[in-house]
Protein backbone atom coordinates (compact mmCIF):
# COMPACT_ATOMS: atom_id res chain seq x y z
CA UNK A 1 0.00 0.00 0.00
CA UNK A 2 0.93 3.51 -0.26
CA UNK A 3 0.70 6.69 1.90
CA UNK A 4 0.74 9.81 0.65
CA UNK A 5 1.43 13.11 2.36
CA UNK A 6 1.49 16.63 1.69
CA UNK A 7 3.85 18.11 -0.66
CA UNK A 8 7.18 20.00 0.65
CA UNK A 9 8.65 21.66 -1.91
CA UNK A 10 12.39 19.54 -3.18
CA UNK A 11 13.32 19.53 0.42
CA UNK A 12 15.61 16.46 0.94
CA UNK A 13 15.30 14.11 4.14
CA UNK A 14 17.52 11.43 5.53
CA UNK A 15 16.32 7.55 5.58
CA UNK A 16 15.68 6.27 8.69
CA UNK A 17 17.25 2.94 9.37
CA UNK A 18 14.49 0.10 9.09
CA UNK A 19 16.68 -2.60 10.63
CA UNK A 20 15.06 -4.88 13.57
CA UNK A 21 11.91 -2.39 13.10
CA UNK A 22 8.29 -4.06 12.84
CA UNK A 23 6.45 -3.51 10.12
CA UNK A 24 3.86 -1.16 12.07
CA UNK A 25 7.11 0.64 13.54
CA UNK A 26 8.55 1.18 9.86
CA UNK A 27 5.01 2.68 8.51
CA UNK A 28 5.03 4.86 11.35
CA UNK A 29 8.83 5.98 11.03
CA UNK A 30 8.55 6.75 7.54
CA UNK A 31 5.06 8.57 7.91
CA UNK A 32 6.44 10.77 10.41
CA UNK A 33 9.64 11.58 8.28
CA UNK A 34 7.13 12.59 5.45
CA UNK A 35 8.33 9.66 3.14
CA UNK A 36 5.80 7.18 1.43
CA UNK A 37 6.47 3.76 1.42
CA UNK A 38 5.73 0.12 -0.38
CA UNK A 39 6.34 -3.22 1.11
CA UNK A 40 6.66 -6.87 0.53
CA UNK A 41 6.94 -9.92 2.58
CA UNK A 42 9.18 -12.98 2.73
CA UNK A 43 8.52 -15.86 4.38
CA UNK A 44 10.37 -17.28 7.74
CA UNK A 45 9.77 -20.20 9.75
CA UNK A 46 11.43 -18.44 12.49
CA UNK A 47 9.14 -16.54 15.04
CA UNK A 48 11.27 -14.57 16.51
CA UNK A 49 11.39 -12.58 13.42
CA UNK A 50 7.51 -12.29 12.91
CA UNK A 51 6.45 -8.81 11.36
CA UNK A 52 10.02 -7.56 11.61
CA UNK A 53 11.77 -5.60 8.95
CA UNK A 54 14.26 -8.09 6.42
CA UNK A 55 15.33 -5.10 4.02
CA UNK A 56 15.05 -1.21 2.84
CA UNK A 57 15.57 -0.52 -0.84
CA UNK A 58 17.17 2.96 0.12
CA UNK A 59 20.24 2.53 2.67
CA UNK A 60 19.69 4.12 5.86
CA UNK A 61 21.07 7.60 6.11
CA UNK A 62 20.36 8.35 2.47
CA UNK A 63 19.30 12.04 1.70
CA UNK A 64 16.00 11.76 -0.88
CA UNK A 65 13.31 14.08 -1.21
CA UNK A 66 10.82 14.71 0.60
CA UNK A 67 7.89 12.99 -0.26
CA UNK A 68 9.50 10.02 -1.98
CA UNK A 69 8.76 6.19 -1.85
CA UNK A 70 10.94 4.42 0.49
CA UNK A 71 10.26 0.36 -0.28
CA UNK A 72 11.01 -2.38 2.39
CA UNK A 73 10.74 -6.03 2.86
CA UNK A 74 8.97 -7.32 6.27
CA UNK A 75 9.35 -11.20 7.57
CA UNK A 76 5.97 -13.17 7.20
CA UNK A 77 5.81 -15.98 9.85
CA UNK A 78 4.68 -19.30 8.27
CA UNK A 79 5.02 -23.07 10.19
CA UNK A 80 8.03 -25.20 9.02
CA UNK A 81 6.94 -27.65 7.10
CA UNK A 82 7.39 -31.03 8.86
CA UNK A 83 7.55 -34.29 6.69
CA UNK A 84 6.36 -37.69 7.99
CA UNK A 85 5.99 -40.88 5.42
CA UNK A 86 3.08 -43.54 5.68
CA UNK A 87 3.88 -47.30 5.59
CA UNK A 88 6.08 -48.95 3.04
CA UNK A 89 3.22 -50.37 0.63
CA UNK A 90 2.97 -52.92 -2.49
CA UNK A 91 2.15 -50.74 -5.30
CA UNK A 92 2.91 -53.10 -8.04
CA UNK A 93 5.26 -55.89 -8.98
CA UNK A 94 6.57 -57.64 -11.63
CA UNK A 95 6.93 -61.53 -12.57
CA UNK A 96 10.03 -63.64 -14.52
CA UNK A 97 10.53 -67.27 -14.99
CA UNK A 98 13.87 -69.13 -15.71
CA UNK A 99 14.35 -72.65 -16.86
CA UNK A 100 16.16 -74.72 -14.91
CA UNK A 101 16.20 -78.24 -16.66
CA UNK A 102 13.92 -81.13 -16.40
CA UNK A 103 10.86 -78.90 -17.66
CA UNK A 104 11.31 -77.06 -14.19
CA UNK A 105 11.13 -73.34 -14.04
CA UNK A 106 11.87 -70.87 -11.28
CA UNK A 107 9.70 -68.18 -10.45
CA UNK A 108 11.24 -64.36 -9.69
CA UNK A 109 8.33 -61.76 -8.58
CA UNK A 110 10.27 -58.07 -7.96
CA UNK A 111 7.48 -56.06 -5.49
CA UNK A 112 7.75 -52.39 -5.26
CA UNK A 113 6.59 -50.58 -2.84
CA UNK A 114 6.20 -46.79 -2.00
CA UNK A 115 5.04 -44.45 1.00
CA UNK A 116 3.07 -41.31 1.07
CA UNK A 117 4.81 -37.87 2.15
CA UNK A 118 2.91 -35.74 4.52
CA UNK A 119 3.64 -32.36 5.22
CA UNK A 120 2.26 -31.31 8.93
CA UNK A 121 0.57 -34.53 8.78
CA UNK A 122 -1.60 -34.43 5.48
CA UNK A 123 -0.47 -36.04 2.53
CA UNK A 124 0.62 -33.35 -0.24
CA UNK A 125 0.20 -36.43 -3.28
CA UNK A 126 3.38 -37.01 -3.34
CA UNK A 127 5.13 -40.51 -3.02
CA UNK A 128 8.40 -41.66 -1.47
CA UNK A 129 9.92 -44.65 -2.96
CA UNK A 130 10.79 -47.53 -0.55
CA UNK A 131 13.31 -50.23 -1.59
CA UNK A 132 11.58 -53.14 -4.23
CA UNK A 133 12.15 -56.58 -2.96
CA UNK A 134 12.66 -59.59 -4.50
CA UNK A 135 11.28 -63.40 -3.81
CA UNK A 136 12.16 -66.44 -5.70
CA UNK A 137 10.03 -69.27 -5.95
CA UNK A 138 10.48 -72.99 -5.72
CA UNK A 139 11.61 -75.65 -8.88
CA UNK A 140 8.02 -75.81 -10.06
CA UNK A 141 6.45 -77.13 -12.98
CA UNK A 142 3.97 -74.93 -15.03
CA UNK A 143 2.00 -76.19 -18.18
CA UNK A 144 3.35 -74.96 -21.30
CA UNK A 145 6.66 -73.45 -19.70
CA UNK A 146 10.35 -74.67 -20.27
CA UNK A 147 8.68 -77.61 -22.14
CA UNK A 148 6.09 -79.05 -19.50
CA UNK A 149 2.97 -80.52 -20.21
CA UNK A 150 0.23 -81.06 -17.26
CA UNK A 151 -0.90 -84.15 -16.51
CA UNK A 152 -4.42 -84.91 -16.66
CA UNK A 153 -5.71 -85.18 -13.26
CA UNK A 154 -8.47 -86.94 -11.56
CA UNK A 155 -9.70 -88.22 -8.39
CA UNK A 156 -10.92 -91.16 -6.42
CA UNK A 157 -14.33 -90.98 -4.27
CA UNK A 158 -13.91 -89.36 -0.65
CA UNK A 159 -12.96 -92.79 1.26
CA UNK A 160 -12.63 -92.20 5.87
CA UNK A 161 -9.50 -92.47 6.87
CA UNK A 162 -7.30 -91.38 10.19
CA UNK A 163 -9.07 -92.16 13.43
CA UNK A 164 -12.48 -92.07 13.97
CA UNK A 165 -14.47 -90.14 16.90
CA UNK A 166 -16.97 -91.96 19.06
CA UNK A 167 -20.35 -90.57 18.27
CA UNK A 168 -22.78 -92.83 19.94
CA UNK A 169 -23.48 -96.20 20.76
CA UNK A 170 -26.45 -98.59 20.79
CA UNK A 171 -28.53 -101.67 19.95
CA UNK A 172 -30.00 -103.17 16.78
CA UNK A 173 -31.80 -106.51 15.83
CA UNK A 174 -30.52 -108.53 12.88
CA UNK A 175 -32.70 -111.47 12.68
CA UNK A 176 -32.99 -112.65 16.19
CA UNK A 177 -29.81 -111.81 16.79
CA UNK A 178 -29.18 -108.51 19.11
CA UNK A 179 -26.24 -106.70 18.17
CA UNK A 180 -24.54 -103.98 20.24
CA UNK A 181 -22.95 -101.03 18.31
CA UNK A 182 -20.58 -97.92 18.03
CA UNK A 183 -21.01 -95.42 15.75
CA UNK A 184 -17.77 -93.41 14.71
CA UNK A 185 -17.04 -90.43 12.54
CA UNK A 186 -14.26 -89.93 10.38
CA UNK A 187 -12.56 -87.68 7.99
CA UNK A 188 -12.43 -88.43 4.39
CA UNK A 189 -10.37 -87.77 1.95
CA UNK A 190 -9.50 -89.18 -2.09
CA UNK A 191 -6.55 -90.11 -4.52
CA UNK A 192 -5.10 -87.83 -6.70
CA UNK A 193 -5.02 -89.48 -10.38
CA UNK A 194 -2.22 -88.10 -12.51
CA UNK A 195 -3.05 -89.46 -16.47
CA UNK A 196 -4.92 -91.73 -14.75
CA UNK A 197 -1.97 -93.20 -12.67
CA UNK A 198 -1.95 -92.75 -8.49
CA UNK A 199 1.99 -92.54 -7.08
CA UNK A 200 0.47 -94.43 -3.66
CA UNK A 201 0.53 -91.18 -1.37
CA UNK A 202 -1.28 -87.98 -2.98
CA UNK A 203 -4.64 -86.98 -1.24
CA UNK A 204 -7.22 -84.21 -1.04
CA UNK A 205 -9.57 -83.66 0.94
CA UNK A 206 -11.05 -80.82 -1.03
CA UNK A 207 -14.87 -81.61 -1.69
CA UNK A 208 -15.06 -84.69 1.13
CA UNK A 209 -16.29 -83.83 4.04
CA UNK A 210 -17.20 -86.66 6.99
CA UNK A 211 -18.56 -89.83 7.10
CA UNK A 212 -19.85 -92.43 9.89
CA UNK A 213 -18.55 -95.69 10.43
CA UNK A 214 -21.04 -98.51 12.06
CA UNK A 215 -18.73 -101.39 14.09
CA UNK A 216 -20.47 -104.53 15.30
CA UNK A 217 -19.67 -104.85 18.66
CA UNK A 218 -21.60 -107.95 19.64
CA UNK A 219 -24.26 -110.26 18.33
CA UNK A 220 -26.17 -112.62 20.29
CA UNK A 221 -29.59 -113.78 20.78
CA UNK A 222 -31.21 -111.99 23.63
CA UNK A 223 -34.26 -113.60 25.66
CA UNK A 224 -37.39 -111.32 24.67
CA UNK A 225 -35.45 -109.38 22.33
CA UNK A 226 -35.25 -109.10 18.62
CA UNK A 227 -37.68 -112.13 18.67
CA UNK A 228 -35.90 -114.40 20.31
CA UNK A 229 -38.42 -115.64 23.22
CA UNK A 230 -37.11 -116.87 26.90
CA UNK A 231 -37.79 -115.63 29.97
CA UNK A 232 -34.88 -115.66 32.77
CA UNK A 233 -35.87 -114.36 36.08
CA UNK A 234 -32.75 -113.31 38.30
CA UNK A 235 -33.08 -111.06 41.56
CA UNK A 236 -31.06 -108.69 42.65
CA UNK A 237 -29.17 -108.24 45.96
CA UNK A 238 -31.24 -108.31 49.44
CA UNK A 239 -31.35 -104.74 50.28
CA UNK A 240 -32.88 -102.61 53.16
CA UNK A 241 -36.49 -101.02 53.45
CA UNK A 242 -38.85 -99.51 55.72
CA UNK A 243 -38.37 -98.28 59.28
CA UNK A 244 -35.59 -100.08 61.62
CA UNK A 245 -36.58 -103.16 63.47
CA UNK A 246 -37.11 -103.49 67.39
CA UNK A 247 -36.92 -100.97 70.48
CA UNK A 248 -32.81 -100.83 70.84
CA UNK A 249 -29.72 -101.31 68.36
CA UNK A 250 -28.51 -104.84 68.10
CA UNK A 251 -24.64 -103.49 68.40
CA UNK A 252 -22.73 -100.57 67.69
CA UNK A 253 -19.66 -98.76 67.94
CA UNK A 254 -17.21 -95.97 66.18
CA UNK A 255 -15.07 -95.48 63.56
CA UNK A 256 -12.39 -92.23 62.38
CA UNK A 257 -13.14 -90.28 59.75
CA UNK A 258 -10.30 -88.02 59.40
CA UNK A 259 -9.69 -86.48 63.24
CA UNK A 260 -13.58 -87.06 63.67
CA UNK A 261 -14.59 -89.80 65.78
CA UNK A 262 -18.18 -90.91 64.44
CA UNK A 263 -20.41 -93.37 66.42
CA UNK A 264 -23.14 -95.24 64.88
CA UNK A 265 -25.56 -97.75 65.95
CA UNK A 266 -26.42 -101.05 64.42
CA UNK A 267 -30.28 -101.60 63.46
CA UNK A 268 -32.05 -104.24 62.25
CA UNK A 269 -33.93 -103.83 59.17
CA UNK A 270 -36.45 -105.80 56.76
CA UNK A 271 -34.94 -106.64 53.96
CA UNK A 272 -36.02 -107.44 50.25
CA UNK A 273 -34.64 -107.90 46.64
CA UNK A 274 -35.26 -106.73 42.75
CA UNK A 275 -36.58 -109.34 40.58
CA UNK A 276 -35.49 -109.12 37.27
CA UNK A 277 -37.08 -110.44 34.09
CA UNK A 278 -34.46 -111.15 31.48
CA UNK A 279 -32.02 -109.35 33.76
CA UNK A 280 -34.48 -106.12 33.55
CA UNK A 281 -36.24 -105.04 36.60
CA UNK A 282 -39.39 -103.21 36.32
CA UNK A 283 -39.24 -100.85 38.76
CA UNK A 284 -41.61 -101.85 41.22
CA UNK A 285 -41.30 -106.20 41.43
CA UNK A 286 -39.38 -107.11 44.75
CA UNK A 287 -39.13 -110.64 46.24
CA UNK A 288 -39.62 -110.87 49.88
CA UNK A 289 -37.61 -113.89 50.50
CA UNK A 290 -34.71 -112.19 52.69
CA UNK A 291 -34.00 -112.51 56.32
CA UNK A 292 -33.22 -109.24 58.14
CA UNK A 293 -30.05 -107.40 58.05
CA UNK A 294 -28.23 -105.17 59.94
CA UNK A 295 -27.67 -101.21 58.73
CA UNK A 296 -25.64 -99.12 60.68
CA UNK A 297 -26.36 -95.62 61.44
CA UNK A 298 -24.37 -92.59 61.74
CA UNK A 299 -25.63 -90.87 65.40
CA UNK A 300 -22.57 -88.39 65.95
CA UNK A 301 -19.42 -87.07 64.41
CA UNK A 302 -17.38 -85.24 66.64
CA UNK A 303 -13.94 -83.80 67.64
CA UNK A 304 -12.60 -85.70 71.03
CA UNK A 305 -10.07 -84.89 72.56
CA UNK A 306 -7.49 -87.86 72.57
CA UNK A 307 -9.54 -89.42 69.76
CA UNK A 308 -8.66 -89.82 66.11
CA UNK A 309 -5.47 -87.88 66.42
CA UNK A 310 -7.87 -85.04 67.33
CA UNK A 311 -6.26 -82.48 70.38
CA UNK A 312 -8.61 -80.12 72.18
CA UNK A 313 -6.39 -76.87 71.97
CA UNK A 314 -6.21 -75.69 75.35
CA UNK A 315 -7.75 -72.63 76.83
CA UNK A 316 -7.23 -71.83 80.39
CA UNK A 317 -10.41 -69.59 81.99
CA UNK A 318 -9.86 -68.02 84.92
CA UNK A 319 -13.00 -68.07 87.41
CA UNK A 320 -13.82 -66.28 90.45
CA UNK A 321 -16.90 -67.76 92.41
CA UNK A 322 -18.98 -65.04 94.82
CA UNK A 323 -21.55 -65.66 97.83
CA UNK A 324 -23.43 -62.65 97.96
CA UNK A 325 -23.20 -61.82 101.95
CA UNK A 326 -20.25 -63.80 102.60
CA UNK A 327 -18.59 -60.80 103.32
CA UNK A 328 -15.78 -58.95 101.52
CA UNK A 329 -13.25 -61.39 99.97
CA UNK A 330 -15.58 -64.21 100.67
CA UNK A 331 -14.58 -65.78 97.25
CA UNK A 332 -12.99 -69.15 95.73
CA UNK A 333 -10.95 -69.39 92.79
CA UNK A 334 -10.95 -71.93 90.26
CA UNK A 335 -9.62 -72.56 86.59
CA UNK A 336 -11.38 -74.07 83.41
CA UNK A 337 -10.72 -75.52 80.06
CA UNK A 338 -14.06 -74.10 78.99
CA UNK A 339 -15.66 -70.75 80.13
CA UNK A 340 -18.04 -72.26 83.17
CA UNK A 341 -18.84 -68.85 84.17
CA UNK A 342 -22.49 -69.78 86.01
CA UNK A 343 -24.98 -68.19 88.79
CA UNK A 344 -27.50 -69.93 91.06
CA UNK A 345 -29.43 -69.64 94.45
CA UNK A 346 -26.55 -68.12 96.48
CA UNK A 347 -23.76 -67.69 94.40
CA UNK A 348 -22.38 -66.02 91.02
CA UNK A 349 -19.10 -67.71 88.75
CA UNK A 350 -17.50 -65.17 86.16
CA UNK A 351 -14.54 -66.12 84.33
CA UNK A 352 -12.25 -64.90 81.72
CA UNK A 353 -9.66 -65.82 79.79
CA UNK A 354 -7.03 -62.49 80.82
CA UNK A 355 -7.03 -63.30 84.72
CA UNK A 356 -9.41 -63.96 87.68
CA UNK A 357 -12.30 -61.27 87.87
CA UNK A 358 -12.57 -59.44 90.36
CA UNK A 359 -14.51 -60.64 93.97
CA UNK A 360 -18.04 -60.18 93.86
CA UNK A 361 -18.71 -60.61 97.89
CA UNK A 362 -19.43 -57.07 99.32
CA UNK A 363 -22.63 -57.63 101.61
CA UNK A 364 -21.83 -58.11 105.35
CA UNK A 365 -21.85 -61.83 106.52
CA UNK A 366 -24.97 -62.71 107.72
CA UNK A 367 -25.93 -62.94 111.35
CA UNK A 368 -27.40 -66.37 111.02
CA UNK A 369 -25.81 -69.85 111.50
CA UNK A 370 -27.75 -72.55 110.16
CA UNK A 371 -27.30 -76.42 110.55
CA UNK A 372 -26.07 -76.57 106.78
CA UNK A 373 -25.89 -80.31 107.10
CA UNK A 374 -29.30 -80.87 107.19
CA UNK A 375 -29.15 -78.83 103.93
CA UNK A 376 -27.03 -81.03 101.84
CA UNK A 377 -24.17 -80.06 99.37
CA UNK A 378 -26.67 -77.30 98.17
CA UNK A 379 -25.19 -75.29 101.13
CA UNK A 380 -21.09 -73.59 100.44
CA UNK A 381 -20.74 -72.14 103.99
CA UNK A 382 -21.84 -72.57 107.22
CA UNK A 383 -21.75 -68.69 107.26
CA UNK A 384 -24.12 -68.41 104.04
CA UNK A 385 -27.30 -68.77 103.17
CA UNK A 386 -28.51 -69.88 99.64
CA UNK A 387 -31.15 -67.30 99.29
CA UNK A 388 -33.82 -65.07 100.84
CA UNK A 389 -34.36 -63.39 103.91
CA UNK A 390 -33.45 -65.51 107.29
CA UNK A 391 -36.17 -66.74 109.68
CA UNK A 392 -36.80 -68.18 112.82
CA UNK A 393 -36.81 -72.05 113.64
CA UNK A 394 -35.29 -74.86 112.99
CA UNK A 395 -34.44 -77.13 109.47
CA UNK A 396 -34.71 -80.37 111.83
CA UNK A 397 -30.88 -79.99 113.25
CA UNK A 398 -29.61 -78.03 115.87
CA UNK A 399 -29.02 -74.12 115.17
CA UNK A 400 -28.33 -70.60 117.03
CA UNK A 401 -29.61 -67.16 116.53
CA UNK A 402 -32.01 -67.01 113.08
CA UNK A 403 -31.78 -69.95 110.52
CA UNK A 404 -32.32 -69.24 106.96
CA UNK A 405 -35.31 -70.43 105.04
CA UNK A 406 -36.16 -73.75 103.79
CA UNK A 407 -34.69 -75.43 100.59
CA UNK A 408 -36.57 -78.09 98.90
CA UNK A 409 -34.44 -81.00 99.59
CA UNK A 410 -36.36 -83.20 96.72
CA UNK A 411 -35.45 -81.32 93.88
CA UNK A 412 -33.59 -83.27 91.15
CA UNK A 413 -31.76 -82.05 88.32
CA UNK A 414 -31.69 -84.03 85.13
CA UNK A 415 -28.55 -85.26 83.05
CA UNK A 416 -28.83 -83.25 79.85
CA UNK A 417 -28.12 -84.62 76.59
CA UNK A 418 -24.60 -83.01 77.07
CA UNK A 419 -23.56 -85.08 80.09
CA UNK A 420 -24.36 -88.45 78.00
CA UNK A 421 -22.79 -87.92 74.67
CA UNK A 422 -20.05 -85.27 74.78
CA UNK A 423 -17.23 -86.40 76.47
CA UNK A 424 -16.00 -83.03 77.25
CA UNK A 425 -18.83 -82.80 80.10
CA UNK A 426 -16.82 -83.38 83.32
CA UNK A 427 -20.24 -85.68 84.25
CA UNK A 428 -19.71 -87.88 80.74
CA UNK A 429 -19.24 -90.76 83.24
CA UNK A 430 -21.76 -90.34 85.81
CA UNK A 431 -24.46 -89.79 83.42
CA UNK A 432 -25.21 -92.57 81.13
CA UNK A 433 -28.92 -91.57 79.80
CA UNK A 434 -30.94 -88.17 79.85
CA UNK A 435 -32.93 -87.89 82.99
CA UNK A 436 -31.14 -89.93 85.29
CA UNK A 437 -29.76 -87.72 88.48
CA UNK A 438 -25.53 -89.09 88.86
CA UNK A 439 -23.73 -86.17 88.91
CA UNK A 440 -23.43 -83.20 91.44
CA UNK A 441 -22.39 -80.38 88.94
CA UNK A 442 -23.20 -79.80 85.24
CA UNK A 443 -19.87 -78.58 83.41
CA UNK A 444 -21.73 -76.29 81.29
CA UNK A 445 -22.91 -74.20 84.01
CA UNK A 446 -26.78 -75.18 83.89
CA UNK A 447 -26.83 -76.37 87.72
CA UNK A 448 -24.28 -76.72 90.09
CA UNK A 449 -25.80 -79.17 92.63
CA UNK A 450 -27.80 -82.69 92.74
CA UNK A 451 -30.01 -82.73 95.82
CA UNK A 452 -31.05 -86.72 97.01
Amino acid sequence: MEKRTGRHGRRKVNVPNLSGLTREQAQAELTARGFQYSELSTDTSDSNNTNKISSQSVSAGSAVVFGSTIPFVYFNYVNPITYTYGPCEAYSSSTSYTCIGGNQNQETTTTYRRRQVYENGIWNGAYDECSATTSTGSAQYTDGRCGYVAPTITYGPCEAYGSGTNIGSGTQCSGTYTQSYTDYRYNTRKKIYSNGVWDGSSYTTSGCGTTDVRNIDSSSQVCGSCGHSCTTTTYGACQAYGEAQGSSPVGGGSYCDGTNTVSYQTWPYNARRTILINGSWDGYSYDYNCSQINQNIVISSQQIDGSCGYTTPTTTWYCTESYPGGGVGNCSYTTSTFNNSASGSGYSRSCSTSGYPSCGSTDPAPSCTCNYQDMGSYHYSPQCCPSGSPRTGSLGGTSSGSCCPNVNKTQKWECKSYDVTNSASANYYQCYSVGQCAATTNSDGSRTVCYV
